[in-house]
């Protein structure tokens, strides 16, 4: 990560989405000792197995053997929980590693979650623990606590090489996924998120107006509100170039950066051997990354129990496809009840209302602008109250 020169800073509206009981579940088993443990691993605070020998891993500098043992170790870390697991090689040493968890309803339209492995400075003595070894660990994290829910959508769970060099290992990912064609949904980039020099609790989420990137930020902005984290946040648009999440943007895609406040109290360790987890603020480490998963699994719209089965004794609310641009079908397996639907513009206008009974309904959204919106769908009873995020496109 470089730094940046001057941003402008603008607040997005936020829209407080009600909250999603596995999202919640989720953000409850989120362990900051589990994070710690592995960014001390990654950083050559103590000896780790890699490949069945112990190692410490003192250096994720490209030019370093550490950054190789890095890359298998963040690997079997994946495979823990089952995921897809590959190593994406490019260049002549780069190595991007991957975990999939495929959706079960669109797996061909993904949610990355992501952060940047390799370290500065140079030589044998590079912890680079909260550049980006915090946000590496985070995606560690994610891979382990969100593996444990369906999503609609699937989510990749993305650690990139050679970032310190000019955002190579993301730009190769990028490049790939738009010659194929691929759908991704929303990048979420977590990179340095664990220093709070001054303990404002501030972190701050950057965007641009580049395909739904900015939706994409308000959506994360109303993560906090929505889950009670613990963070004052600020948005930065235009957002910097200075991360992963610009190779998204170079190609089109949605993405934020999720960061802490670089702009005004930056790390002074960035970017020396003393870039340690000795200078972190756990708890402000703990709140950013709950942050961060929680935008992922909301943009990858988690699903309870298995898709088709309409036996079960509990509701299951479900819209889909989400994004969409025509035909949005909307389940609520079990519901009876005569219920209001209404589609309310991020300024809280309801630009689509209608009276719908029963379960199973589709509504044509073909004429609304694209952008953001909060779908609502109530019953007089009150038996029928949900609110979810959709995004027009």
């Amino acid at each position: 990560m470089k730094r940046s020169f001057a941003l402008l800073l603008v607040c997005l509206p936020i829209l407080l989405h009600a909250q999603d009981p596995q999202i919640e579940a989720m953000l409850a088993e989120v362990s900051i000792d589990s994070m710690l443990y592995h960014c001390s691993a990654i950083s050559g605070e103590f000896p780790v197995t890699v490949n069945g020998n112990t190692v410490t891993i003192s250096s994720r500098n490209k030019n370093n053997p550490g950054n190789a043992l890095a890359a298998q170790y963040i690997k079997e870390r994946f495979e823990e929980h089952g995921l897809t697991t590959t190593i994406e090689s490019f260049g002549a040493v780069g190595e991007n590693v991957l975990a999939t968890q495929p959706g079960l309803l669109f797996p061909n339209q993904k949610v990355v979650i992501c952060g940047h492995y390799d370290s500065m400075p140079t030589g044998n003595d590079s912890p680079a623990a909260d550049d980006d070894g915090s946000g590496t660990a985070a995606v560690m994290e994610a891979a382990r606590v969100m593996s444990q829910y369906n999503y609609a959508y699937t989510v990749v769970y993305a650690a990139w090489d050679e970032e310190e060099y000019g955002l190579v290992g993301s730009n190769n990912y990028a490049t790939a996924a738009e010659n194929a064609g691929d759908t991704i949904v929303a990048v979420i980039n977590i990179d340095a998120i664990a220093y709070d020099g001054d303990g404002d609790s501030l972190a701050r989420v950057h965007v641009r107006d580049i395909a739904n990137s900015l939706n994409l930020g308000t959506v994360a902005a109303s993560m906090i509100g929505t889950y009670g984290i613990g963070l004052q946040i600020e948005v930065n648009n235009p957002g910097a170039t200075y991360s992963d999440h610009a190779s998204f943007w170079n190609h089109d895609f949605s993405a934020i950066l999720i960061i802490e406040d670089f702009d005004n109290d930056g790390n002074p360790h960035y970017h020396t051997p003393t870039d340690e987890v000795q200078y972190f603020d756990n708890g402000y480490y703990h709140e950013i990354a709950k942050w961060a998963f929680a935008t992922a699994a909301t943009m990858a719209v988690p699903i309870s129990g298995s898709v088709g089965v309409e036996e079960n004794a509990e509701a299951e609310w479900r819209i889909y496809p989400n994004p969409t641009n025509g035909l949005l079908n909307i389940s609520l397996d079990g519901n009876t009840a005569t219920c209001n639907l209404e589609i309310v513009d991020m300024k809280g206008a309801a630009v689509l209302q209608t009276t719908v009974i029963g379960s199973r309904h589709s509504v044509d959204v073909s004429a609304l602008p694209k952008g953001m919106y909060t779908l609502r769908m109530t019953s007089a009873d009150g038996a029928v109250d949900i609110s979810r995020p959709l995004i027009k496109n």
